[in-house]
């Protein structure tokens, strides 16, 4: 298996090294929607209320693989740190095996309901209804293909090879760009052929990782015969706090799109627009949480704790550089981004732009809770920033309520604003009780060439 060392050599360039393809990684994944969104968008605003309600499902989806894929990418950080092949080995089986069971495990509880999951949003129309559950049935078949190829980037991340997960995955997005417009309009699918594009593009980027993973020799062919439960244990142990938190907040984030629903199917698909846009910043935020944890996670695993304090200097000076830039984006070009998708209604247009002002003021708050989040995982705490974002999220609901009253859709935006800064500002205080707590904070025997 191909690694890449991170307890040598300067820290800003081994971050940057990881942590740049992940961002492009995550800017792709956040494009299959997104690129969903523009063409249905040419069709109809409705057509874009319909795949918008499927974008919960997939994330509490995306939210269960995070079990396998976490705690996966963590123990192969620290096993590469550490230099254990055996264990390293085992690990990999026992997190790809995780997530085939977990995601059919997933797609049978799904399909049978997805009928409520439509209804829950509460939508009126019944055109709207129709099409959104039959974009939901075909994109479910897609989930095991979402969970693998989630775990195989913890894998070659946690090895310290970002590198091949962005190649593959920017092949799969190529793969749907050429579909999306062919299936939607050239054969006249509509929603579906968004669904099935989707679904085939994500199925070639696990051939593809398959096909990586033979060639490097992962063992993937007798993977369920190295599996150990001890593994098992421990990645769930690892794995589950984050997943917990991404879940609930997916519960969350659907609340309180059923309270947007209730302005009218048009602020219901901008608002879905709008966090499709605003997902630029945090996913190069979460790109960036992601190296650090490998970072960590191998620096740690070596006892290199004057890197992990460098690791996290740097990647707070980055992550607010992001902010900022999000920031500068959502806040100075929101009415030209939203046009690009709702151009034909004013109600969608003049709501969507106002969710990406406001959350355009929080994004550099946000990117101190990423940034101290990675930093917990590589170092094996995945409690303390999941429970954090459990209960911001839990303030959330009560607050969007509370201010809706006040100020309408403007206030269940804000709410979210209000949560998210309210999350990093506490996040790091905690991080540094850590580092005393884990003796991170004194100096050590290992030198380091940046430092």
């Amino acid at each position: 298996m191909t690694q890449n060392d991170l307890t040598k050599g300067p820290i800003l360039s081994r971050i940057a090294r990881l942590s740049l393809p992940i961002m492009a990684t995550g800017f792709i994944q956040m494009s299959y929607q997104l690129l969903d969104m523009f063409w249905l968008g040419q069709g109809s605003t409705e057509w874009v209320a319909a795949a918008g309600m499927s974008g919960y499902v997939l994330w509490i989806a995306n939210s269960l693989a995070l079990i396998a894929r976490i705690g996966t990418e963590i123990g192969v950080g620290q096993y590469t740190g550490a230099k254990n092949e055996k264990m390293l080995g085992r690990w990999i089986a026992s997190g790809l095996v995780m997530a085939l069971l977990g995601s059919l495990l997933y797609v049978l509880l799904l399909l049978p309901g997805s009928t409520q999951v439509i209804a829950f949003f509460a939508i009126e129309d019944p055109e709207v209804n129709r099409l959104g559950l039959q974009y939901l049935r075909i994109v479910a078949l897609g989930i095991p293909f979402s969970f693998l190829n989630s775990v195989f980037t913890g894998i070659f991340t946690g090895a310290g090879n970002s590198r091949t997960p962005f190649i593959l995955n920017s092949i799969g997005l190529v793969t749907n760009i050429v579909l999306d417009p062919i299936l939607i309009f050239l054969a006249g699918w509509g929603v579906a052929g968004a669904a099935v594009a989707t679904v085939v593009a994500q199925g070639v980027i696990t051939l593809l990782f398959l096909y990586r993973a033979w060639r490097d020799k992962f063992g993937v062919h007798n993977a369920f015969f190295r599996i150990r439960v001890s593994a098992v244990r421990k990645i769930a142990g690892w794995g589950l706090p984050a997943a917990l938190q991404s879940i609930f907040f997916a519960m969350v984030s659907a609340l309180l799109s059923r309270l947007v629903a209730e302005y009218g199917a048009g602020p219901f698909a901008a608002y879905g627009v709008g966090v499709q846009i605003e997902s630029v910043g945090w996913l190069s935020m979460m790109g960036l949480s992601s190296g650090l944890t490998a970072f960590t996670a191998q620096n740690y695993g070596a006892g290199q704790y004057e890197r992990v304090r460098g690791g996290l200097r740097i990647g707070t000076l980055v992550g607010c550089g992001v902010g900022l830039f999000a920031s500068i984006l959502l806040i100075g070009f929101a009415n030209p981004l939203m046009r690009l998708f709702v151009a034909d209604n004013a109600e969608a247009l003049r709501a969507g732009a106002l969710y990406m002002i406001i959350a355009g003021l929080c994004q550099i708050p946000m990117s101190l809770d990423y940034t101290a989040t990675g930093v917990f995982q590589g170092m094996g705490n995945t409690i303390i920033p999941s429970a954090g974002g459990i209960l911001g999220n839990a303030l959330r609901v009560p607050l969007a309520f509370g201010l809706r009253r006040l100020f309408g859709l403007a206030g269940i935006f804000s709410a979210i604003a209000l949560t998210a800064s309210l999350k990093g500002f506490v996040l790091f205080p905690l991080l540094f009780r850590e580092f005393r707590k884990k003796g991170v904070t004194h100096k050590n025997q290992y030198k380091t060439s940046h430092e």
